[in-house]
């Protein structure tokens, strides 16, 4: 197809397109950095039981230290997580245009119809009116807070259990 031949549609499709495209490397983008922040947290957490099992007495400070590093990859892990649901809903958008009566009437009507294209950055505008409650909202999700909880009850644990002994 030749510039000249090339209707709106086919130019808003080649857009749509390369933006579903975007989105999906995004999700897995922020699917690679749950796993490398988890990671950290798990070897520091690691290394902190490692001196805590073999010191005479818990190491309060650094069990408290410990609690604030596990909080703060908490919060990074929520705060990814938080922008990862705009790109999936951006996703869910898009398919669902897809498989819905629009995508048919768009290509009768030579435009696409019922979906603003390209469309990434308008995604973000509902996420930054309310960041915080976002990053609240998967904050108790079981993939990240049962995670970062069970790691901040270890270290109570480890705490408590070197004060009784």
């Amino acid at each position: 197809m030749t510039p000249s031949t090339k209707t709106q549609f086919d130019y808003q499709f080649e857009l749509v397109t390369q933006e579903i495209g975007i989105v999906r490397e995004a999700i897995e983008g922020h699917n690679h950095s749950f796993f490398t922040i988890k990671g950290w947290a798990i070897t520091i957490l690691t290394g902190f039981l490692i001196y805590a099992t073999q010191a005479e007495k818990p190491p309060l400070p650094l069990a408290l230290a410990m609690i604030v590093v596990l909080i703060l990859f908490w919060v990074q892990d929520c705060v990814f997580k938080s922008i990862q649901n705009v790109y999936i809903k951006r996703s869910a958008e898009i398919e669902a245009f897809f498989q819905g009566p629009n995508f048919a009437g768009s290509i009768e009507a030579g435009a696409l119809v019922g979906l603003k294209t390209p469309n990434i950055e308008g995604a973000f505008a509902d996420w930054l009116s309310a960041p915080f409650s976002r990053v609240l909202k998967v904050a108790f999700l079981p993939t990240i807070g049962l995670v970062y909880g069970s790691m901040i009850l270890v270290v109570v644990l480890v705490v408590v259990v070197g004060l009784l002994m």
